[in-house]
């Protein structure tokens, strides 16, 4: 299912939002700011070659930390069960053009556990 805002948010597979592969608006939506741990940090440890490899709730404040390890403060409006590290469903666009003629294609697949990858759809 692809919502009309595809450039913000697709959904696809179990729902979660991975934070690795969130846009900004989409990470601010989830409660990302300055009173917890701010989108632009994240995407900027991205860019830096940095992921999150865990998320964790604790009783102080709400982290990032060089380990790759997410913090959030208990209380705060992020909810850590809607999100993940991890995803398994990817969405690839192609464009070619010959003759003057351009093509553009789409498709989503899922890779699965045994790095087997499966188309589920793909649209022109």
């Amino acid at each position: 299912m692809v919502i009309p805002s595809e450039s913000i948010l697709f959904i696809y597979g179990d729902g979660l939002i991975n934070v690795n592969t969130a846009s900004k608006e989409v990470l601010e939506a989830f409660g990302f700011n300055e009173n917890t741990v701010k989108a632009e940090d994240i995407i900027r440890s991205r860019n830096d070659g940095m992921y999150v490899r865990e998320i964790k709730s604790n009783d102080t404040q709400s982290a990032f930390d060089t380990d790759g390890i997410l913090s959030i403060k208990s209380g705060t409006d992020i909810d850590i069960s809607r999100l993940s590290v991890k995803s398994s469903v990817f969405k690839a666009h192609s464009r070619g053009t010959v003759n003057n003629v351009v093509k553009k294609i789409s498709t989503v697949i899922k890779i699965d556990s045994e790095a087997l990858a499966r188309e589920l759809s793909w649209y022109e």
